[in-house]
C-alpha cells in the first residue's frame, strides 16, 4: 500500500491570470518571488501542509495536459497554491522541521483539518515566512 502523506518541498505560490484576445487565459505561476517550503503532502486529497506555518494549500499538477484541461479552471486570482514537489532530503533541513512534519501527519492522520493558508493576503504570508525564516536561521 502506498503512503499517503509524503514529507516534501514544495513551490506555494499564486498564478497570475493572463487574459488575451488571441488566446485566452494564460496562467503564470509566481515562482520567482515565493520559496519552496517543507510541506506535509497530502496525495490522496491533494493539499499540502506547510511545516513552519502549519496552513492547508491545495496542490496543483503541472504536467502541461493535465493543468490545461483540468487544473486551470479551478485557480483564483490572489489564491496561492502548492505546485511541483521535490523530494525530501533530511541533511538540508533541520531535525526540528522533520518532527513537525511527523506531528502533522499525526494530525491529518487522526482526521485533523487544517486552516486554509489563503486566508492571509500574499504580502502577508511572504512577510510570516521571511521573518519565521530569519528566526530559523538566527537559532541555529
Amino acid at each position: 500500500m502506498k503512503n499517503k502523506y509524503r514529507i516534501c518541498e514544495l513551490q506555494i505560490c499564486p498564478f497570475d491570470i493572463i487574459e488575451t484576445k488571441k488566446s485566452g487565459k494564460f496562467y503564470k505561476a509566481d515562482r520567482n518571488n515565493f520559496p519552496y517550503r517543507v510541506c506535509v503532502f497530502d496525495e490522496e486529497d491533494k493539499i499540502a501542509i506547510d511545516v513552519l506555518t502549519e496552513k492547508s494549500y491545495r496542490y496543483i499538477q503541472m504536467s502541461l495536459m493535465y493543468f490545461i484541461g483540468n487544473e486551470a479552471k479551478t485557480i483564483e486570482q490572489g489564491k496561492r497554491y502548492a505546485i511541483l514537489p521535490l523530494n525530501f532530503e533530511l541533511s538540508k533541513h533541520s531535525e526540528n522541521e522533520y518532527k513537525k512534519a511527523k506531528k502533522i501527519i499525526k494530525k491529518l492522520t487522526a482526521g485533523e483539518e487544517f486552516t486554509d493558508g489563503n486566508i492571509q493576503s500574499n504580502e502577508e504570508y511572504l512577510e510570516l515566512i521571511t521573518k519565521k525564516e530569519k528566526q530559523k536561521i538566527k537559532r541555529k
